[in-house]
């Protein structure tokens, strides 16, 4: 939950959206939905482009302030351009990945707005933009892929803080041997699975986890005295992630727990894992201050 997120926020914050804008996002698929919720608590004014009906429901629920239903009524551009009272959006997120898509942002945008193409595209795809268009309005385009530290601390800070519930994701489960039929239904949309379950962590778990989060010896101690599988298989991972990113990192990090960092940790430092170590234990503290826990089907904290 928290990469595909933190890929949402960076690719709002390179479009430069402030409170106030009107943003359209095209495409209410999971990441589409997402980057509506994520403009919504920006401040912005949300357009939602969608397909199907069942999707109008789930922008309205996800902070969308318009939504403009693809078949029914006028063109989407022209509806988007009516919303807008015919200025254009500020900002338009293509989120779906097809080229058709692509030329209605182009189309959607305000003279000198921003358009940023977040579905990637089939390789090897061509699209056919109007360039007097591009050059005479003065419309900055670009694409945005993947994340940063900085957007995946965001990410955790928001799911941690229940800004946004990994929960509300999650339509349905169903059991991995109905995986091939699964998937054949979601292509025509059709897709019916049973209302998911959410088993709670008791927070005395969490609490015991975090006071020996940082001991001298560990978090295997803590994966020790923690009775749960679940979060017993998350600190202990996180023992060995934490060592992985390097003393001198940790510390730079962490300077009040330097006794930990002395004990644990390996002397080279490795960056890469402590940009996925420092938000794990940022939301692991702001799980216990707002005392609760949530865990997804999978075993993974959410």
């Amino acid at each position: 939950m928290t990469e595909p997120l933190a890929c949402a926020l960076r690719g709002l914050q390179e479009t430069g959206a402030d409170i106030g804008d009107t943003v359209t996002v095209i495409g209410a698929g999971p990441l589409g939905l997402m980057l509506v919720q994520v403009a919504k608590l920006t401040g912005c004014k949300v357009i939602s482009v969608v397909k199907r009906a069942e999707q109008v429901s789930a922008a309205k629920r996800f902070g969308a302030d318009e939504v403009v239903q693809i078949g029914r009524g006028a063109d989407p551009i022209d509806q988007v351009i009516g919303v807008t009272e015919g200025r254009g959006s500020d900002i338009v997120i293509e989120a779906v990945g097809r080229p058709q898509t692509w030329q209605w942002a182009v189309d959607m945008v305000r003279r000198g707005g921003v358009v940023n193409f977040f579905g990637g595209c089939a390789s090897g795809t061509k699209v056919e933009l109007d360039t007097n268009r591009l050059h005479y309005s003065e419309i900055t385009i670009k694409g945005t892929f993947h994340h940063t530290p900085q957007t995946v601390r965001k990410a955790f800070s928001l799911i941690a803080d229940k800004n946004v519930k990994s929960t509300d994701y999650v339509t349905g489960e169903a059991p991995l041997s109905k995986l091939k039929q699964v998937l054949q239904q979601m292509l025509t949309g059709a897709a019916r699975l049973r209302p998911p379950s959410f088993p709670a962590i008791d927070i005395d778990h969490v609490r015991i986890a975090y006071k020996h989060f940082f001991h001298a010896s560990g978090m295997e101690r803590a994966a020790g005295v923690v009775s749960h599988p679940r979060l017993r298989a998350f600190v202990s991972g996180g023992a060995s992630l934490l060592r992985a990113a390097g003393k001198n990192s940790l510390r730079k990090f962490f300077p009040s727990h330097r006794g930990f960092c002395r004990a644990n940790c390996a002397s080279t430092s490795t960056m890469s894992t402590l940009t996925a170590a420092s938000p794990t234990i940022w939301a692991m503290k702001s799980v216990i201050r707002n005392n609760r826990w949530n865990c997804s089907t999978n075993g993974k904290p959410s």
